[in-house]
């Protein structure tokens, strides 16, 4: 009877053969670390490996952009804003040019490149994960956009996950969003200012690009903007917290206090005698940085959401997949209000394209083509310039993911039903049901109650905003030169 084989057998060639066809850095890094001969092979040849497996990680219609963002310092876009190299280099970009995007060689481009890709991968993995359930999900609730980036469903659609097209798709849109926000970055003196105006923004790029191209980016903004409001409204839920947790207390204080004055005031027979209880009413809005928490600003709440969303992917991962202090720091130092994005830009087009007509006069999947679900099911031109604002007309459209599908997928009765449904929903609910991730704020739902003082300083503390520079950070465990540090 023949002996296992053990994996440390193999000959260095065909484990080197092994470790060039994982098609994710993700498990590449699983598997070296769990075997130390597969970590020694990597270490003669890394970058020929780590080429092999990006090269496979990263769709070849999606590699271009990818390529773009390790090319762009946002720093260098604050520069460049009065000099035409800027605009010559989306120019090259638009064009494809194969001198300029080139695969990088040098170890550092190549793990540049890998932290890209792995900040890109996790959006991805997430962005799936909701939307399937959106697609799929009989009912949404609130716990599903706090799902971990696993298959959410027991639809046989989730459990099969995408098609390597369709996960193309996205990925290319969430490279090709990078490449925007690194292009056209908020001034590091004046956040609430644009450092590109909006027409420009609009003539230099979005107007290159397809009407369906534009519509994948749209997609991506609308679900950044509800992912930022759900987490700014968890934020805002431990404020309320902190205050209903210390009423019980705080009630009972006062009836003591109260007890106390009116025994004193008898024993002095008088009723002039006031004491202070140690309370106060929670009015954020009377406090310098606890703005966002008042009743007067909240309507400046979607701008602010806005801005967040438009600092790029590397902010937008510490905020989306961070937890306590750290949440709250990176909300609170950079909120600053609105500037010109995307939604700006769109909102620039004078005189919008339509779209391809015949819906039916498509037959494969390439993801270079316009897919059958944005032919199907596309906003007019016109009203795809008005929504772009925030009115969010198309919000139920753009959270099924209808422009990444694959053929298949839309004509499926099932997925053609929905987006048929969400397609003719009525304005009034798409608005109301874009909103509702936006609650009342906290100084309306706490309206006339007190809080001992001492918690208003601490809530004071560890919530007012803060005007600094911008933490503008990637988790360091998902970016693969840490991978390796930790290996050794």
């Amino acid at each position: 009877m023949p002996t296992a084989l053990h994996l440390h057998d193999l000959p260095p060639e065909l484990l080197r053969l092994i470790l060039t066809s994982f098609d994710s850095l993700f498990d590449l890094y699983s598997f070296i670390r769990a075997s130390p001969e597969c970590f020694r092979i990597y270490r003669i040849t890394p970058e020929f490996i780590l080429s092999s497996v990006l090269k496979r990680a990263i769709h070849p219609e999606a590699l271009h952009h990818a390529l773009a963002i390790s090319l762009v310092d946002p720093e260098e876009s604050v520069e460049l804003a009065e000099d035409e190299q800027h605009w010559q280099f989306l120019d090259s970009y638009f064009q494809r040019d194969s001198t300029l995007f080139k695969f990088p060689t040098t170890m550092y481009g190549i793990k540049t490149l890998a932290s890209v890709n792995n900040m890109v991968s996790r959006f991805v993995d997430d962005y799936i994960c909701h939307t399937l359930h959106a697609l799929y999900a009989i009912e949404e609730t609130e716990q599903d956009f706090h799902r971990p980036a696993v298959p959410c469903s027991s639809h046989a659609a989730c459990q099969a996950g995408l098609s390597a097209t369709e996960k193309g798709r996205i990925q290319r849109a969430f490279f090709r969003y990078e490449v925007y926000s690194r292009c056209f970055p908020v001034s590091p003196r004046l956040p609430d200012e644009s450092i590109f105006a909006a027409d420009d923004q609009f003539k230099h790029f979005l107007q290159q690009m397809a009407p369906w191209e534009v519509e994948e980016l749209s997609s991506l903004h609308e679900y950044f903007w509800v992912r930022a409001s759900r987490i700014f409204s968890e934020v805002e839920e431990e404020v309320v917290v902190k205050v209903l947790d210390a009423q019980t207390a705080t009630a009972s204080a006062i009836k003591k206090a109260q007890m106390r004055q009116a025994e004193f005031r008898r024993l002095l027979k008088t009723n002039s005698i006031e004491c202070d209880d140690g309370c106060c009413e929670f009015r954020p809005s009377d406090e310098r940085g606890l703005e966002l928490f008042g009743e007067d600003d909240r309507s400046a709440l979607p701008d602010i959401l806005r801005y967040l969303i438009s600092l790029g992917l590397p902010f937008l991962q510490s905020l989306l997949f961070s937890q306590g202090q750290r949440r709250k720091d990176l909300i609170r130092r950079n909120y600053y209000g609105e500037r010109e994005f995307l939604p700006h830009a769109i909102y620039e087009d004078p005189n919008p394209s339509q779209a391809p007509k015949d819906p039916e006069n498509i037959s494969d999947n390439d993801i270079s083509h316009v897919n059958l679900g944005y032919l199907l099911f596309r906003p007019s031109s016109v009203e795809a310039v008005l929504s772009a604002m925030g009115i969010a007309r198309y919000w139920p459209l753009r959270r099924l993911g209808y422009v990444f599908w694959d053929i298949e997928r839309v004509r499926d009765p099932e997925v053609n039903e929905r987006l048929h449904n969400a397609r003719d929903c009525d304005p009034n609910v798409a608005k109301k049901a874009f909103n509702e991730f936006i609650q009342e704020s906290a100084e309306t739902r706490l309206k006339g109650m007190k809080l001992p003082r001492t918690l208003m300083e601490e809530i004071k503390n560890d919530y007012t905003v803060m005007f600094a520079e911008p933490i503008l950070e990637t988790d360091s465990e998902s970016d693969m030169l840490d991978s390796e540090e930790d290996s050794e």
